[in-house]
């Protein structure tokens, strides 16, 4: 899976396995601000909802929320997580 990150410069990142996943939604779920938007495009089966679901994860342990399962919104179109730092919304 490739992302590309766009905050004040533009940068490229190709992630080889789970833990390197993870890894960059912890990170990047640290400099989110509110009103930013993370698009995340790739085919079925990328990693796109696992890095969702890591992101979502990794803020609500930041803002000391417990949530419980985190699902795709594949069926719903649209899952809101309203944390104490922002509201996300996690759009399929």
């Amino acid at each position: 899976m490739s992302f590309v990150l766009q905050k004040s410069l533009l940068h490229r990142r190709t992630l080889c396995n789970l833990a390197d996943t993870q890894n960059l939604a912890s990170q990047i779920a640290d400099i989110l601000v509110k009103g930013d938007v993370l698009a995340l495009n790739g085919d079925l089966g990328t990693g796109k909802t696992t890095f969702a679901r890591n992101l979502i994860r990794a803020r609500a342990n930041t803002d000391k929320i417990k949530l419980g399962p985190i699902p795709s919104p594949t069926f719903t179109l649209v899952q809101q997580y309203d944390l104490p730092s922002g509201a996300i919304f996690h759009f399929d």
